[in-house]
């Protein structure tokens, strides 16, 4: 290569570098577009623990397994823009339980939410690249189910002690999240996305005990995005 082709280059490659941040600004590599889609995700979920305070000053607390969940929904997308119906479940095993009276037992039983929410996305596409990165919000209910079995544990024979019997809670509440993370269209209008999620709820509360703290579940999440006209 000569030097002046070689100098040539440099400056085709100092250009396109310069130039591609000017042409994704407003728009974007990939066509701008005005479509329905289709979305799933499932996702690592780490439930925080929830205690709860009785009528008369006890209390109980409940610490869980890291758990899973999946989700679907529907948008529209509008430019950069997209919002979206989405339904999801989540669930996390009970691993402690722990009270003023009993201390630290080992415990069976679950939480689980189905919620219902409505989200909206802001997409921006990295220049000179098929990423996007990708920022959101929503609100919403969620259906909460707790059940627990204080004492069920395993003796060294292996045989499962009884406990007093199992407890069940149930709570229709209010929910928010935000989400935040990265996708990649594989083949025209299918993306691959992971990303991170913040699920919250309002505290769960029963006729005679009240939380002290929100829900508040950590999601790692991978999914798909199909575009679909």
């Amino acid at each position: 290569m000569t030097k002046r082709s070689s100098s040539l280059l440099k400056k085709l490659v100092i250009s396109a570098v310069l130039f591609c941040p000017v042409l994704s600004f407003g728009q974007t590599i990939l066509e701008l577009r005005d479509s329905y889609y289709i979305a799933a995700n499932a996702d690592v979920a780490w439930h925080n623990d929830i205690k709860f305070e009785f009528d008369d000053n006890a209390f109980s607390k409940f610490s869980y397994d890291v758990g899973q969940g999946i989700s679907f929904s529907i948008g529209k997308i509008c430019r950069n823009w997209r919002l979206e119906i989405e339904g999801a479940y989540r669930k996390s095993n009970l691993n402690r339980f722990i009270s003023d009276i009993d201390g630290s037992l080992d415990a069976t039983g679950f939480v689980r939410d189905f919620s219902l929410m409505l989200n909206g996305y802001w997409d921006t596409y990295i220049p000179c690249s098929w990423w996007i990165f990708y920022i959101g919000g929503g609100f919403g209910v969620t259906f909460a189910e707790r059940r627990s079995c204080a004492g069920a544990v395993v003796d060294c024979t292996g045989i499962e002690a009884q406990c007093d019997g199992p407890s069940t809670a149930s709570n229709t509440l209010f929910a928010w999240q935000g989400m935040s993370g990265f996708a990649y269209e594989i083949v025209e209008r299918v993306f691959l996305n992971l990303g991170y999620r913040l699920f919250m709820s309002a505290k769960p509360r029963s006729s005679t005990e009240h939380a002290n703290d929100i829900v508040l579940i950590h999601n790692i999440e991978m999914g798909v995005r199909i575009e679909l006209w």
